[in-house]
C-alpha cells in the first residue's frame, strides 16, 4: 500500500453535468461524514445563499453515475475543498481519501470545525475555522476565503503557525532498526488515519525478512519520513493484491535472482519537510543502490488502491497492470517517460 495513497476510486472520463459551463475556482467540494449531514446541509444551505457554488454529494451525483467515480470528478475539477472537522469525519476512511486526494491535487483545503474535540496530530497541525464559539463570526470567515483567488488564499499549504524551516544540517538519512518501528508505525497512522491497517507487528514481520525494508528521513533525530520498499519475486508480484500484501516475504540481498521486482510499498514525508522530498527520494535511491549492488530489476511495483494512490502513479509513467490496483514500470518503458519521470526512476532501473 502506498502511504498516504489508500482506496480505490473507478477511473471514468464522464464529467458532472452541473460544472460542464463552470470553471473550477466557481465551486468548493465538501467533505463530510454522513454523521454530521444536518450540519452540514444547513451549511451548505447558507453557502449558496451567498453564492457560493458548491458540491455535495447528496445533491449533485446524478442518478446512474458511479458514487466513487462522481467524488473523484467532482474533486479533480474543484478549485478548494471545504473539509467538515468532528470526530466521526477524521475517523471515516473515505473523508481520510478525498482529504489526502486534495492535497495532492493542490485544492485549497479550508477546514472548518463542526464540534468541540481534541484534534489528532494529522489534523492538530491545521488551521481551521471554528464554526462552534461563534457560528456567524465563522462562518463570515469562511465566505471570505471562499471568495478569495488561489493565490490569495491563506489555506493553502494548511500549516498552521508554520515554523522556520530547518537546514540542511538538521537532517539525516539513514535504515531503520527493528526498535524504531514503533516511531514509524505512528507516523504512518498519523499519516493514513483509519485507512492505515498494518500492525506494528506486521512492520517488524517485514523488517525481519530484510532489514533493508524501512529507510527513513530525519529531523533533528526525529523521524519525519520513510520508504519501505524492497526486492519481491516476480510470483508475488503477479498474485499480490490490496488484500494480500500483509503476508508479503521480503526478499534480502541473498535471495535475490534475475526474476525479482522492486516493491515499493510507502513513501511518506510530513508537509513541513516537503523541500526535502527530492533531497531524500536520492539518498534512498542510493541506499537501494548499495543494499542490493548485483540487482537488475526486472520492474518496480506498486499498490495504488486510493485516488491519491493512482494519481501519483499516473504522474510518474507507471502502468497499471490488469486494471487492477497494481501499477509497474520497466526499463522498456523508459523511453516513453518525460525528462523528469525517466530521470526519477533510472537510478532503479539502471542499477548494475
Amino acid at each position: 500500500m502506498l502511504p498516504n495513497l489508500g482506496g480505490a476510486l473507478a477511473a471514468t472520463d464522464t464529467k458532472l453535468s452541473k460544472f460542464r459551463n463552470m470553471q473550477p475556482s466557481e465551486y468548493a467540494f465538501i467533505s463530510y461524514s454522513s454523521s454530521d449531514r444536518e450540519f452540514v446541509l444547513k451549511l451548505e444551505k447558507e453557502l449558496s445563499a451567498a453564492g457560493i457554488n458548491t458540491w455535495l454529494d447528496k445533491n449533485d451525483i446524478e442518478p446512474g453515475n458511479h458514487w466513487d467515480a462522481s467524488i473523484q470528478d467532482a474533486l479533480e475539477h474543484s478549485s478548494r475543498m471545504i473539509f467538515v472537522l468532528s470526530r466521526a469525519s477524521i475517523a471515516s476512511r473515505v473523508v481520510n481519501n478525498e482529504f489526502s486526494f486534495a492535497l495532492t491535487n493542490k485544492v485549497v483545503v479550508i477546514p472548518v470545525l463542526s464540534e468541540k474535540f481534541s484534534l489528532p496530530h494529522r489534523f492538530g497541525i491545521m488551521e481551521y475555522i471554528d464554526l462552534t464559539d461563534d457560528y456567524e463570526a465563522g462562518f463570515r470567515k469562511l465566505l471570505d476565503e471562499c471568495k478569495k483567488s488561489r493565490g490569495d488564499n491563506r489555506f493553502v499549504g494548511i500549516i498552521e503557525h508554520t515554523p522556520d524551516l530547518p537546514s540542511e544540517s538538521n537532517y539525516s538519512y539513514r535504515s531503520l532498526a527493528i526498535e524504531e518501528l514503533g516511531t514509524l508505525y505512528e507516523l504512518a497512522r498519523k499519516t493514513y488515519g483509519v485507512s492505515y491497517t498494518f500492525s506494528e507487528n506486521d512492520l517488524k514481520g517485514w523488517w525481519r525478512c530484510n532489514p533493508n525494508c524501512y529507510y527513513g528521513l530525519f529531523c533533528d533525530r526525529e523521524l519525519v519520513g520513510y520508504f519501505d520498499a524492497f526486492p519481491i519475486s516476480d510470483e508475488a508480484f503477479n498474485d499480490l493484491t490490496a488484500d494480500n500484501e500483509k503476508t508479503l516475504s521480503p526478499l534480502n540481498a541473498d535471495q535475490l535472482t534475475n526474476e525479482c521486482s522492486f516493491y515499493i510499498a510507502s513513501f511518506v514525508v510530513l508537509p513541513q519537510h516537503s523541500s526535502q522530498i527530492q533531497t531524500f527520494i536520492n539518498k534512498a535511491f542510493e541506499f537501494y543502490s548499495t543494499a542490493y549492488p548485483v540487482a537488475k530489476w526486472d520492474k518496480i511495483c506498486a499498490l495504488a488502491y486510493t485516488p491519491a494512490g493512482e494519481k501519483w502513479c499516473r504522474h510518474k509513467g507507471m502502468n497499471q497492470v490488469n486494471e487492477g490496483d497494481m501499477w509497474s514500470i520497466d526499463k522498456a518503458s523508459l523511453t516513453f517517460l518525460t525528462r523528469e519521470n525517466k530521470l526519477f526512476w533510472q537510478p532503479l532501473l539502471s542499477l548494475p
